[in-house]
């Protein structure tokens, strides 16, 4: 659970930190860093919305933990 954590966390600042105007380039996914495609292919979409949801997932996963410190 601990992994997932830190994974979802660093992942999380990391997107949200290169949205911004700090870096000149911005994270994509994390599934398009271990799967790359090209924008023209289909499965290239497939994997962006499955990337959003996972960051979406790491936003919320976060938030719970922090506010219940991992207990259900």
């Amino acid at each position: 659970m601990k992994i997932l954590l830190a994974l979802t966390f660093v992942f999380g600042v990391l997107h949200l930190l290169t949205m911004t105007k700090l870096f000149d380039t911005s994270l994509e996914g994390i599934l398009l860093a271990v799967i790359p495609h090209k924008k023209t292919s289909g499965w290239y979409g497939v994997l962006t919305l499955l990337s959003v949801w996972f960051f979406y997932f790491s936003l919320v996963f976060q938030t719970w933990y922090w506010l219940f410190g991992g207990k259900v």
